[in-house]
């Protein structure tokens, strides 16, 4: 963002060219100031260029005695952002609001002043009144530092319930754990942080540790453990859907082997070749150059080569087909739902050779793709009219996106690309009931399927930009009325405070988050200390305050430029969307000590907000009407009646 000029502010701030706020930080409701509106939009436009003294300069032209608490607590933040404390500490000292984010600061002035006792009391006021992660992460912390590690293993593992996402919670868990002892229980969180950071050689150091104290006898008893847990799975056989289009769903690429199994006989056809398999055996599939062998459980008997492509098919029992069951499937990876596991699946498959490996796709109908998608992306105890929504919702993308990966010779992939499926081990009956219900029903404009979207939660406001103008999404407030803030302060203080939205749900965890690495969380997470961090310059924004493009700036004048939502919230940790606000603490000789994110919502913020369409059955309205507000002038309409999948 361009710096502005003092010169020209002081003539912006007498024009008085500023909208009204709606609905200020300290009252919900109630209206700023006037007389100080103009003070803290001139600051808070300061403050987004990274020019903080500046900031504090407008506000320090406001008399004392004519402060409001709006004023006192922006000025509060930017001393403390400046290493002021003791004038924050002021600042904040004259405002009689007992608020959650009060309590917050109180605390990490107390913490900057090495008052622990005084800080952990300030934490735990703040997240009494909202549970916040800066406060559990602070906690853990302390504690930590203070050799308490039980107690900050207890706040890391409530970190991890209330913000999934802080993917530094799950290392500095495994950490303390392995300090008292605890190996099989650091090894699950150092696993897992190692997956989210595998370039971080202190993360990789203590997990080899942990994983030396375990010794092997600990990892062949796992394995041993899992042998016998598969050979007890109950594997089902079911109806299938004999009307829907079958659909080609690629569940892995890069493959040079997998193993399974299948709750009946089956077959294997290769270019005229034909391998018959024994039900609830488990079979291993291995690349031989570019033929595939396939060998039993034991690894006693082989059989093939056989050439690519081959179709493995379930033989069927009295009009029913048997599941399959393969193993160690992996999704999310990097992510905080990164996971290998095994997983059920309806239909068939099939092996197609690609680029020296081979992709495992499950030939499956579209309904029941559905029935593997839907719990898959939204909780299945959601209201049922939310679910109907998310079924007609996902069904739109499925039929619009059908030729996405024809290329590598599927139709749609299994991860967040398309959409996550994760087959008949993930469904439930509520959201199969949904699939059901909306059968063949998707989501029109002008007669033809939309490019439909959807996310978590939209922060509570929805952008009609994040894939392009579209005339079927609105850039509006997740409600039947309010509005986007305009001013400079108001898009500031919009990621710390409560609107109305039907998505801001009971604890808000999505809607608002908050995340703060001090010097060793920025090193674990970026890779580099933040004393080299020089700047990050917004560049562009798209609706809801969304982020379009930043600019890092590193102190060896390195710097690069980040375009798009994801490439944005990736590279800044996996931000849970690019709707924040940065603050960047220094102390006072400027170096800096810390870096805040105050964000909204989770995901893009385009079309169906998950948790919106929650919120909005709640209160009573139903599925074509959740649809209709996050897809105006739609219609719903059958696939088979618009003969498009024909």
């Amino acid at each position: 963002m361009v710096k502005k000029n003092f010169i020209f502010l002081k003539f912006w701030l007498f024009c008085g060219a500023f909208f009204f706020l709606t609905a200020p930080f300290f009252a919900k409701g109630e209206e700023s100031n006037p007389k100080h509106r103009e003070y803290l939009d001139a600051a808070a436009i300061f403050k987004e260029s990274g020019e903080y003294l500046k900031a504090i300069e407008v506000l320090e032209s406001v008399p004392p005695e004519g402060r409001d608490d709006e004023v006192s607590f922006y000025l509060g933040r930017l001393y403390y952002l400046t290493g002021e404390t003791d004038k924050a500490l002021n600042c904040l000292n004259t405002i009689e609001n007992k608020s959650w984010l009060k309590y917050l600061y109180m605390g990490l002035f107390a913490e900057e002043k090495g008052n622990y006792g005084r800080a952990v009391n300030f934490y735990k006021k703040s997240n009494e009144l909202k549970k916040n992660s800066i406060a559990l992460f602070r906690l853990g912390k302390i504690h930590r530092s203070k050799n308490n590690y039980p107690e900050a293993v207890a706040y890391f593992n409530n970190l991890i319930k209330l913000d999934p996402s802080i993917r530094l919670a799950y290392y500095y868990a495994g950490e303390c754990l392995s300090e008292i002892s605890d190996y099989a229980g650091a090894y699950n969180f150092l696993a897992k942080s190692f997956n989210f950071y595998p370039r971080a050689g202190r993360i990789k150091k203590k997990l080899l540790f942990v994983k030396d104290r375990l010794g092997e006898d600990f990892f062949k008893k796992r394995e041993a453990e899992t042998v016998l847990k598969r050979k007890k799975v109950k594997l089902p056989f079911y109806y299938p859907d004999r009307k829907g289009k079958i659909l080609n769903v690629g569940l892995a690429t890069g493959l040079d082997k997998f193993s399974f199994s299948c709750a009946g006989p089956f077959v294997v056809k290769s270019n005229g070749n034909i391998f018959r398999g024994e039900a609830k055996k488990i079979y291993n599939i291995s690349l031989r150059e570019d033929n595939f062998m396939i060998k039993d459980e034991d690894g006693q008997s082989s059989y093939g080569p056989f050439s690519f492509p081959a179709g493995i098919k379930g033989l069927e029992r009295e009009d029913m087909k048997p599941t399959f069951y393969v193993l160690d499937m992996v999704y999310g990876e990097k992510n905080f739902w990164h996971k290998k596991i095994d997983r059920i699946y309806r239909g068939d498959f099939r092996l197609v050779f690609d680029e020296g490996k081979f992709t495992l796709i499950n030939v499956i109908s579209l309904e029941e793709y559905l029935y593997g998608v839907l719990p898959s992306e939204i909780y299945a105890d959601s209201h049922p009219q939310a679910l109907k929504a998310q079924a007609v919702t996902a069904r739109t993308i499925a039929v619009r996106n059908i030729n996405r990966h024809r290329k590598e010779g599927f139709n749609l992939c299994a991860d967040v690309h398309c959409q996550v499926y994760q087959g008949y081990s993930a469904e439930a009956s509520s959201t199969n009931k949904a699939v059901d219900a909306t059968r063949g029903e998707v989501i029109i404009f002008k007669g033809r399927p939309i490019e439909a979207f959807y996310h978590s939660n939209c922060g509570g406001c929805l952008c009609s930009d994040a894939f392009g103008e579209l005339p079927f999404l609105a850039n509006k407030i997740d409600y039947t009325s309010g509005c986007i803030a305009e001013s400079a302060y108001g898009e500031d203080i919009w990621f710390s405070k409560d609107i109305e939205a039907f998505c801001a749900g009971e604890d808000g965890s999505k809607f608002r988050w908050q995340r703060f690495y001090d010097r060793e969380d920025f090193l674990l997470a970026f890779g580099f200390g933040i004393e080299e961090l020089e700047e990050i310059v917004p560049l562009k924004k798209r609706d809801c305050f969304h982020y379009n493009e930043v600019k890092i700036i590193k102190k060896n004048s390195q710097e690069f430029r980040l375009r798009g939502d994801l490439r944005i919230r990736n590279y800044l940790d996996r931000l849970r969307s690019s709707a924040f606000k940065i603050d960047i603490k220094t102390n006072l000789s400027g170096e800096k000590e810390g870096i805040f994110f105050w964000g909204a919502g989770f995901g893009h913020g385009s079309g169906l907000c998950q948790e919106g369409a929650v919120g909005m059955a709640n209160s009573g309205y139903n599925y074509k009407e959740i649809i209709s507000h996050y897809f105006p002038d739609t219609d719903i309409n059958d696939i088979n009646k618009l003969k498009l999948l024909s």
